[in-house]
């Protein structure tokens, strides 16, 4: 049964009373927002099913010839929108492959379930081998990734590419919800573990209106992909944090991958918490290293 109107904002207000970000948001500091100064940025305007969103384009100075193109999606429980990090990162991500770097600001759940969103991500996929000549890329250098909610619609993303030919060079999977067959309550007097609970289940309420067509479908639940469709994916890094309760699902669906003959590296960083990479927090620059050495390798 679909979740009601009142039921969604009854959702949103957890989400909203159980939020630990600070008002106002988080402050960067100066060396962080100057990476936004290395690259051009332009902010695009697209649609899909008469569903508006926003693409930023983000081109570095250093850009080289038959230069790798990434999609980014980001993270944030399908629920919160495209934020300064996300340009920040995007834009030193541009700088360091000394390609492009086409970032989405796809439709929240607030305000559309699953399939809107995954539409614009992938509409933002086909746009990359369509204009990557124009841009100065190459069609053999185009990849795709995410964090959280991102590397869940990465995954999804790389299905449906494989199945509809579009040959990308790599995806990378950070620390993303895989499974989404909702787990107990765990058994925990801890609040912060209980807190985190409350908040996934609400995540997944919006994302799915409690539909449970989603649950049958690979592109939305990516546990339960065949081996026929693991084994047409591209190379693939996943990256998990020791503090992150989705490493084990992480790992499980990379090892599934491995076995099918796919070209698969598995990062766990133990100490590092969930969200890290593009909040410049704990490992950051380790791990970007290893998004920016895939994403550039030559075939």
């Amino acid at each position: 049964m679909a979740l009601s109107r009142e039921e969604l904002d009854q959702v949103m207000k957890v989400l909203a009373d159980t939020s630990m970000r600070p008002e106002g948001g988080v402050e960067y500091p100066e060396e962080i927002k100057a990476f936004e100064k290395l690259a051009h940025v332009e902010k695009m305007t697209r649609e899909v099913n008469g569903k508006a969103f926003i693409v930023y384009q983000c081109i570095p100075k250093n850009m080289e010839k038959d230069a790798p193109l990434f999609i980014n999606i980001h993270g944030g429980g399908w629920y919160i929108g495209h934020e300064n990090n996300d340009l920040y990162f995007s834009c030193w991500l541009a700088e360091k492959i000394r390609g492009v770097v086409l970032s989405v600001d796809y439709t929240t759940s607030d305000i559309e379930p699953w399939e809107v969103m995954f539409e614009q991500c992938y509409d933002t996929l086909k746009y990359g081998f369509e204009k990557a000549e124009s841009l100065g890329c190459s069609r053999e250098r185009i990849s795709v990734g995410g964090y959280s909610a991102g590397g869940h619609l990465t995954a999804g993303v790389a299905l449906k590419a494989a199945e509809e030919g579009y040959n990308l060079k790599s995806q990378i999977i950070c620390y993303a919800p895989l499974d989404m067959i909702e787990k107990e309550q765990p058994v925990t007097d801890d609040p912060m573990e209980l807190r985190m609970h409350l908040r996934t289940h609400c995540f997944f309420e919006l994302l799915f209106r409690r539909e449970s067509k989603y649950l049958s479908n690979p592109l939305a639940n990516p546990s339960i992909a065949t081996d026929e469709m693991l084994k047409k994916l591209p190379e693939t890094l996943v990256i998990t944090a020791g503090k992150c309760g989705f490493r084990f699902e992480n790992e499980t669906y990379a090892f599934r991958t491995a076995a099918q003959g796919v070209p698969v590296t598995i990062k766990r960083f133990t100490e590092a918490r969930h969200g890290f990479i593009p909040h410049f927090v704990d490992y950051w620059e380790d791990a970007a290293k290893l998004m920016v050495e895939m994403i550039t390798e030559k075939i």
